[in-house]
């Protein structure tokens, strides 16, 4: 169980209205280190993985004690599932698939059931400025 840091993606887009992220070699019962999400209007994530287990859930809380560090210490346990624009909640994902998420929340990340192996997630933001 590792607190998996997510890496910056450089885009020709890159600017204040769009930032791309991804959490790499995921494994059974990782999170992913926190990112700050509340600037943005649209989330958009994709699940690559060839082993995806149980599954992974996406998680957001808007309670910013829960970002501690830089390194992704976390503390409490105020994170919960996060839901696609259709009400479904983003939980379990054991297929590779690219998901809008409804919420407008302040961090987001990854967290990794049982039998997940070397998966990677991505997340788009965007926001009109």
């Amino acid at each position: 169980m590792a607190v998996i840091p997510w890496t910056t993606i450089q885009t020709p887009l890159d600017g204040r209205n769009l930032k791309l992220i991804r959490w790499v070699a995921l494994n059974a019962n990782d999170t992913g280190q926190p990112f700050v999400v509340g600037g943005f209007s649209d989330k958009t994530i994709q699940i690559d993985g060839a082993t995806l287990g149980s599954g992974i859930t996406i998680q957001g809380s808007i309670d910013p004690s829960e970002l501690t560090s830089p390194d992704g210490g976390v503390v409490g346990a105020g994170w919960d599932t996060v839901n696609d624009p259709q009400g479904n909640a983003l939980a379990g994902i054991t297929t590779e698939k690219v998901e809008t998420v409804l919420e407008h929340i302040y961090l987001l990340r990854p967290n990794c059931a049982a039998g997940v192996t070397s998966a990677t997630v991505f997340l788009l933001l965007g926001s009109v400025r």
